[in-house]
Parts: structure tokens; sequence; C-alpha cells
């Protein structure tokens, strides 16, 4: 029995009630010596809050000056002086006058864009975006993944892409070592990148390396390779930024090719320029252009589409036109040399629009019917082998085609219900179906019914839906389907 009186704490078996734990520590055996004294070992191994060492296991953050080696930056705060209270946890309170990201104030200072649901008045609207929800991100950093840009037409060059966005806003992405992108240096880029500040922008066409593109006041502006005066500007040398070509006012629509350009005026003639050695520009002769000249005197031209080295046009009246080299049968004329000057394709006169690829032509009827003709030795003609044809033929059943585009060994159509047909050489999956199989034949791609217009590039593809949204696949090597990676695809994936 314990004899309090004298100072005993305990004796024997009778500990006075007491435990380790009710002297403060964090467990352990308590004990009593032959002096009837606490015997204190086993509670000291397991230790208590102010000994110094920090016990994890029993909750314990800190113990007097031991914070662990941590300090208020370590704890996820921008600043301030950690130290241990009596019960040995941090005592935050001076981190906390400084801030962290996830308190719900926005410490710009720190680099904090947003914290929390405070966007500092930002939306994806206020960004240049069309439309989609801003969110802000674990880092503090507003997160645009969910915004989306609206775009109004794309276009797809060899290795890169331009895309003008509601607004009048342009925007290019990919190969980038001659300038084709507009950006002022010589770096490609995988995402859509803003050309300059302008929201002028009208029309645009990327051509191999090298881009041209329509403002609002109907200026020409011109940029990238120019090894072959490509860009119209009055010289044979690369430009990394826009140059207007000339001073004229009036241009309406034109089209880029593989090194040459034409276009048409409002007043109706059209105008080529570029490498010229087949007769591609119409001009009558093999003289390569630096900067615009006409082709003939004629003002009835409506659209254009230049090629590799081929060109071919349709007038107002419905009658379509072609003219340059004709070793694949390009020129849609039957068997004949190279023309110099543009030949009339039959005598139809309900053609639409044409486009005009590497080595094969493809153009739509008034009535939606869809004819190929050229080179066909990847089937890119759609007509279910891989000969080639020097006469128009008719791809398929195809009866309500309101978009073709032809580029390098692939074509891609769209039809006025917004489905999406491809076919032709499909290495890198530039058709669109999901694999690497090349198709003699037009291949649906997936089952949206919402495309408007389709760009093909050389071993990709680009195209828009009905909403505005843009969408790339197949090669993808130097950022050219725009999605930040340079990892191909072989169906569709979103831009944003």
């Amino acid at each position: 029995m314990v004899d309090v009186s004298s100072e005993e704490e305990c004796d024997g078996g009778d500990l006075n009630d007491a435990t380790c734990e009710s002297l403060g520590y964090h467990g352990g055996l308590l004990a009593c010596d032959s002096q009837c004294r606490l015997v204190l070992n086993d509670c000291i191994l397991e230790g208590q809050c102010g000994d110094g060492t920090v016990q994890i296991g029993y909750g314990e953050a800190c113990d007097g000056t031991n914070i662990m080696g941590n300090t208020c930056q370590t704890l996820g705060y921008y600043g301030g002086i950690l130290t241990c209270d009596s019960q040995c946890r941090y005592l935050l309170d001076d981190c906390v006058s400084i801030g962290q990201c996830g308190d719900g104030m926005i410490q710009s200072e720190y680099g904090e864009t947003c914290d929390g649901t405070d966007l500092d008045g930002s939306t994806c609207i206020v960004l240049g975006y069309n439309s989609g929800t801003l969110a802000c991100s674990s880092q503090c950093s507003l997160d645009t993944s969910l915004c989306r840009r609206n775009y109004l037409a794309i276009t797809a060059g060899a290795y890169h892409g331009c895309a003008i966005q509601f607004g009048g806003y342009l925007w290019c992405w990919g190969e980038n070592s001659s300038g084709s992108l507009g950006l002022a240096d010589n770096v490609s880029r995988n995402v859509p990148t803003q050309v300059g500040t302008a929201n002028q922008w009208d029309k645009v066409s990327a051509g191999n390396a090298y881009t041209c593109a329509i403002k609002s006041d109907r200026s020409l502006w011109c940029w990238g390779e120019n090894a072959y005066g490509q860009t119209g500007i009055g010289n044979y040398t690369n430009t990394n930024f826009p140059i207007q070509v000339g001073a004229d006012t009036d241009w309406a629509l034109l089209s880029s090719g593989q090194v040459h350009t034409c276009g048409r005026r409002t007043n109706g003639t059209l105008w080529c320029w570029g490498r010229n050695v087949h007769g591609q520009l119409g001009t009558g002769n093999t003289t390569i252009r630096s900067s615009p000249i006409q082709v003939g005197a004629d003002t009835d031209w409506a659209q254009v589409s230049a090629g590799n080295e081929v060109t071919c046009g349709v007038k107002t009246g419905g009658s379509l036109w072609c003219w340059g080299r004709n070793n694949y049968g390009q020129l849609g004329v039957g068997e004949s040399p190279d023309q110099l000057v543009p030949i009339q394709v039959g005598t139809d006169m309900n053609w639409a629009t044409v486009s005009a690829g590497n080595v094969h032509v493809c153009a739509l009827r008034t009535t939606g019917t869809l004819w190929c003709w050229g080179h066909n030795g990847y089937g890119q003609l759609g007509l279910g082998d891989n000969t080639n044809r020097d006469l128009p033929v008719q791809v398929g059943a195809f009866s309500n085609c309101s978009h073709v585009s032809a580029r390098n060994n692939h074509t891609c159509a769209v039809q006025s219900t917004g489905n999406l047909w491809c076919w032709g050489e499909n290495s890198s999956g530039q058709l669109g179906t999901g694999d690497t199989t090349t198709s003699y034949v037009p291949l649906q791609v997936g089952t949206v019914n919402q495309w408007d217009k389709a760009s093909a590039g050389s071993l990709h593809t680009c195209a828009m839906r009905s909403d505005g949204s843009l969408w790339c696949w197949g090669q993808n090597t130097y950022g050219q389907l725009g999605t930040g990676d340079n990892i191909p695809t072989h169906i569709p994936v979103q831009l944003h």
C-alpha cells in the first residue's frame, strides 16, 4: 500500500493508479523499485513529447527544436518560420500568413494565376478561346484543357498546318525549319501558336514548306520556303514572318501547292507564281516567277487549286481547266504532253470545285458526284484498283459530296450529310481509320457525321467539324498534328 506521507510513489504492485501514459509517455510498462519509486525505464524507451526525439508512430510531427528538417516551404507554403508547439505539432501560424496554393487566395507574387475556384476573372473567352470551361490546376495555374478554339478554316501543308479561328486569329503548328509557321523564328511547334497578334485573317493555304494567307482587307501575305519564288514577294529568300505580296488589296482566294502558288482576284482574274518547269503557272512558258503573273486574260475564274506540278481551276460557267505536267494523266485530258496554258477538261459545264494533289486530281460536280484522275499507285483515286487514269472517272456512287482534298498520295472527301471518307496511302495512319492499311476505296472515318471540311497533308490529315472543332491524325514527327506531342495517331484527335 502506497504511503504518500512517506513520499512513496508506489509500493510493490501498487502503482497508485499511475501508468506510463498518465505520466506523459507514449507507452511502456511502469514498475516499482525497492525504494518505492516508480521505474520509468520502459516508459522512456517509448518516448514522450518533449524528449527531443520525434516519435512519428505516436503522431508527433516535431519535438522541441527538432522539426525533422522541414520548413514552411517543404510543407507547401511559400515562406514563413516553422516551429513546434508543446504538443509536438507544427506551429503553422507564420507559414499560413505567407500562404500556399490551395488556400483559396491568389498569391500572384509566387506565380499563382488562380486558386481553387478563384480564377481572377479569367474565362476561356477572356483567354482567346471561343468556348469551354476554365479550371484551376493543383499547381494554382489556369487549366485550359477544356477550353476550345472554334475554327473557320483549316489547311494542312506537307509537315505543318494552319487554321483561322473565329474572330480572325491565325494559328500555325508543325515543321518550321524554313519559317513556314510565320512566327519570326525557325523553331517547330507541336501546338497551335498564334501568328502575330492581328485578328484580320480571312483565308489561309499551306504549301510544302511555306504558307500564304489573305487578310480581311484583301491583302495577300506569304512566308516560309522561297527557293522558287513561291511566296511571291519578288525574291528567292526564305522569310519566317508574313510579308505582303505586292500592294494590291483585291485578292479573293488562293491555293499553295508544292512550290508554286495561284490566287484569284475579286475581278475574276487568275494569277500564279513560283516554280514553272512544267508550265504549272499557265503562262505559256516555263519561266520561274517570284511575283504574281496573270494567267491569260480571262476574268471568269471561280476557283483554283495548285498541286505539285499541276494546277486546275474552275470557271464561273462550270468548266474545268488544268495545266502543267501530265506524266500520269493528271491533267485529265487523255494522253498529251505537258500543257503550258490552261486546257479544258472535257466539255461538261457542271464542275463545282477541284483539288490538285501530288500527281492526281479530284473534283466535284454540282450534282455532288466525285471524280478523280491521274496517278493511282496507292489507290488515291478511290476506284478500287491502282491503275492510273488520264480522264476523270467517277468515284463510287457518291452523290452528295460537298468538299474534297487531294494532297500527296491520299484523298479525303466530306459529304453534305457530314460523313468523312478517306482513301489511298495509309503508311502513317493518314486515313484516320485506326490502322495503317492502304485502301483503294473510300473508307469512312469513324461514325461521326459532323464533319465540314478536310485538308490532306503529306502523311497526315486535319479536318474541321461543323461545331468549329479541329481534329488531326497521321504522322506527327514534326508536331504537325498540333496535339502537344510528337506521337502519331491513326484516329482523329482534337486540338484545343
